[in-house]
């Protein structure tokens, strides 16, 4: 039985505008890839598995050094355990240490609330703080979880964000030194990170009408962290990146 001329107009219509919403939801979720925490994880870990990463920090007083995490990951209830070694660090550190046992845990498909993460972290400090090191927690679950090695040449800085994604840190330059005293070949940063501007003030004398003024001018330099440190260093904009770069 045909359709009525008007009812063939609206379902033509119909059809059209179901195609376009249908495509632009799709083109969205490529391109967030979200990895946030989902229930839908169902792998279940059997056995107790662990990674290492090497990452670089700065103390307090702006000192670069290079610290260890070490993430343990065994059948369990959902629990994440966090052990300093004697490091005094900010609550923020441990905010990223449960992020990165989400995040993980999504990226790999096992499910978090049938495991157990064990974090430890130790450095050549008595003082750490801030987030950045979120990034190479991740990594680091992400490679226990697999049961997969972290290349020890590479570390990394950067925080981590609820979508995967590299988020900001800062004192690049004096973690890039660290992490080329502490024998790493390569330094993943956040993207932007690879180089720093820094500014200083010149003043610009002139004599008009037999008086001298000065003028202070702002000047910019833009230093090439890899140039200055003598390490490789590449940015990364999501774990997945990392991943590829950090582990064997």
């Amino acid at each position: 039985m045909a359709l009525p001329k008007t009812n063939l107009v609206l379902f033509t219509l119909f059809v059209f505008m179901a195609g376009i919403i249908a495509g632009t939801l799709h083109t969205g979720s490529e391109e967030q890839k979200v990895f946030i925490y989902s229930k839908t994880a169902t792998k279940v870990l059997f056995d107790e598995q662990a990674a290492v990463m090497r990452l670089p920090a700065v103390t307090r007083n702006n000192t670069g050094v290079f610290a260890e995490v070490g993430v343990t990951a065994k059948p369990g209830t959902g629990k994440v355990y966090i052990n300093f070694n004697n490091v005094l660090s900010t609550s923020d550190v441990g905010q990223s240490a449960r992020m990165a046992a989400l995040l993980a845990s999504n990226h790999t498909g096992i499910d978090v609330d049938k495991t157990d993460f064990f974090f430890e972290l130790s450095a050549d400090a008595t003082i750490l703080e801030g987030p950045s090191a979120g990034a190479a927690f991740t990594v680091a679950a992400v490679a226990a979880l697999l049961n997969e090695s972290v290349n020890p040449e590479v570390m990394m800085t950067g925080t981590i964000n609820h979508d995967g994604t590299i988020g900001p840190a800062g004192k690049i330059l004096e973690k890039a030194n660290a992490a080329k005293e502490g024998g790493a070949t390569l330094m993943l940063v956040p993207i932007g990170a690879s180089t720093e501007v820094n500014y200083t003030s010149e003043d610009i004398c002139k004599v008009w009408g037999g008086t001298e003024y000065c003028f202070p001018e702002l000047k910019t330099e833009v230093i090439n962290i890899s140039e200055v440190s003598g390490i490789r260093v590449v940015e990364v904009s999501n774990l997945d990146k990392a991943i590829g770069f950090a582990l064997i």
